[in-house]
């Protein structure tokens, strides 16, 4: 029996790993890239003076590790994996029958499922693991009066380490320490409890009562925290109440009967995460985080080959992902209508007080060399991180103010990168421009966008996105970037006006040297009939005769009911498709 356990035990492990592996790998990435771990005595010793700053510290170790292969979906189930090893041992001690030791699973699965909700903080799962681990050591201990009075003592430590994984502690401790003689006692360690969450709630420590003895106490404050991630909590204090008098009662049972009651129960379980686990996993938003780490990754082959062209992209945020990395690779307004673009917002979204969207903007805004305007969007995602900080929104601010020359507040971003594991190469790497220009212009990337940098002061989209952008381009008229997004936004807004001043100012300099196709097919609109024209811009002859194509073809078409169909099976990725046919 205890070997069938065993087997199944490691089966389900491996499965588990598997399914994160498998499908939220980007998730943990984008944990990772949330938060940064301080690996220094000033913040270890800081740590303890929060209410539950241990855990965190402690969990934060774990979380730079997030982003490895592997070895990040490995860390993320380990506290899930450990309670279920933490809960047979505790339950083992009580006289639990081996055939109930799958229960165990049960609350591991919870905690599991918390953990997949992005703004349930991995803290609560790495403190609910140490204050259960702390209750099985004290249950190591031989006198009754003596652990129960160890117990007590220690609920203020866990509560002041770990945060409200006490009120684990406590209710778990209250079902294996007090019998029915004692009951009357047992709400001593319930009191303390709450007079302990009390004091740190009046002293404005803590949010609420409510959140210092919930799982909220480990929820982004932004939201409200689902009722679901009270499961893990409950889960434990109902098997320890119901599993302490579960006694061999299956002894007279046959071996057969012993078996099959066992492989029910881990089939019950297997099934209900496999039945209940999309519940708490968004497709949609696992997506976005890959994108993002590919952006944070400048990986923009990667983010290409996640969208085929044609592709209807109906997700703003993956458009502009999507055209930020056509943009890096220089291929922006070749392959600007290929995906079915809708308005200026396929190229920046309207802001919002989420840290992705922030990101995202800033993102935009640093490749098309709107300094300030990056600076700004990525100081207000970091604001609205959990930890208040992340690595992607320091190296950002970092580089943001090397550009624009602030190198004393650079200075004091890569003083806390450098304090990290994972980054302190890239910290020591870019303290070679601190104080020195000349090192900061020679930069490949940091030069170019020094001299894309508007050195008047004036507010960022003041006047609009596309006046910044003319801006930067008059600063640096060698930002074919600008140029790409400029174009195209006047061509996406249909304000062909707009677009001829466009040719007017930049055609011919080293912004549009020359008018690739899609540019040309916005001359033939806005140019009708005029060869003159045609031929001072260098439209190709191909450009032209696909032009004649496409007009015989719509005159062809003009009384069919699915014009717009056939249209888009021979011009869908043209500029002169998304005029006539996308409202």
């Amino acid at each position: 029996m205890k070997i069938i356990n065993f087997c199944l035990g490691i089966l389900s492990c491996i499965l588990c790993f598997w399914y994160v592996d498998t499908l939220i790998p980007y998730q943990l990435c984008q944990l990772e890239h949330d938060s940064l771990f301080v690996l220094d005595a000033e913040s270890f010793f800081h740590s303890f003076c929060t209410v539950g700053g241990f855990g965190g510290w402690l969990s934060a170790w774990g979380l730079q590790s997030f982003a490895l292969p592997h070895v990040g979906s490995l860390i993320f189930i380990l506290p899930a994996l450990a309670l279920g090893v933490v809960m047979y041992i505790l339950l083992c001690r009580k006289g639990l029958a081996e055939v109930f030791v799958p229960l165990t699973a049960v609350p591991a699965a919870c905690l599991l499922f918390s953990q997949l909700d992005y703004y349930y903080s991995w803290q609560g799962s790495v403190s609910t693991l140490l204050a259960l681990s702390v209750l099985a050591w004290v249950d190591m201990i031989g006198r009754m009066k003596l652990k129960i009075a160890l117990f007590s003592l220690l609920i203020l430590p866990v509560f002041w380490l770990l945060g409200s994984a006490v009120t684990v502690y406590v209710l778990s401790g209250t079902v294996l320490f007090f019998s029915r003689k004692t009951w009357p006692y047992a709400t001593l360690p319930l009191l303390i409890c709450m007079l302990f969450a009390g004091m740190v709630a009046y002293k404005g420590l803590s949010d609420s009562l409510y959140i210092s003895v919930s799982p909220e106490f480990y929820y982004s404050r932004q939201l409200e925290m689902p009722l679901y991630h009270w499961l893990a909590t409950v889960s434990i204090v109902l098997l320890l109440v119901v599993g302490c008098n579960l006694h061999d009662c299956t002894s007279r049972w046959r071996n057969y009967w012993r078996y099959g009651f066992l492989g029910m129960i881990w089939l019950l379980n297997g099934s209900l995460f496999y039945h209940y686990e999309p519940l708490f996993r968004n497709q949609k938003n696992q997506t976005l985080w890959q994108l993002n780490h590919y952006s944070f990754m400048e990986d923009w082959d990667g983010i290409i080959k996640m969208f085929p062209p044609s592709q209807k992209i109906s997700n703003l945020l993956y458009m502009n992902y999507l055209n930020r990395a056509l943009a890096e690779k220089g291929v922006l307004v070749d392959s600007a209508f290929k995906y079915r673009p809708y308005g200026a917002a396929s190229l920046l979204v309207a802001e919002n007080n989420t840290g992705a969207v922030r990101m995202l903007l800033s993102d935009v805004q640093y490749t098309v060399g709107c300094i300030a305007e990056s600076q700004h969007q990525a100081f207000e995602a970091q604001t609205a991180l959990p930890g208040q900080y992340g690595i992607q929104t320091l190296m950002r601010l970092t580089k943001t103010n090397l550009i624009q020359g602030h190198y004393r507040v650079a200075g004091k971003y890569l003083a806390l990168i450098g304090k990290s594991l994972t980054y302190k190469k890239w910290a020591l790497y870019y303290r070679q421009f601190l104080y020195d220009d000349k090192a900061v212009e020679a930069d490949k990337e940091l030069g170019d966008k020094r001299r894309s940098y508007r050195q008047q002061n004036n507010f960022s989209m003041w006047r609009g996105w596309r006046a910044d952008l003319e801006a930067v381009l008059e600063a640096n008229p060698q930002n074919t970037k600008a140029a790409a997004y400029l174009g195209i936004s006047l061509l996406l807004t249909k304000d062909m006006a707009g677009f001829v001043r466009f040719l007017d100012t930049y055609y011919g300099t080293e912004a549009l040297p020359v008018l690739p196709a899609v540019f040309q097919q916005a001359v033939l609109v806005a140019y009708p009939d005029n060869g003159e024209r045609w031929k001072s811009f260098g439209l190709s002859s191909q450009v032209t005769t696909d032009y004649d194509r496409f007009r015989n073809l719509y005159y062809q078409t003009k009384n069919s009911f699915n014009q717009k169909d056939q249209m888009a099976q021979s011009f869908g990725d043209s500029f002169w498709f998304y005029l006539m046919f996308v409202k």
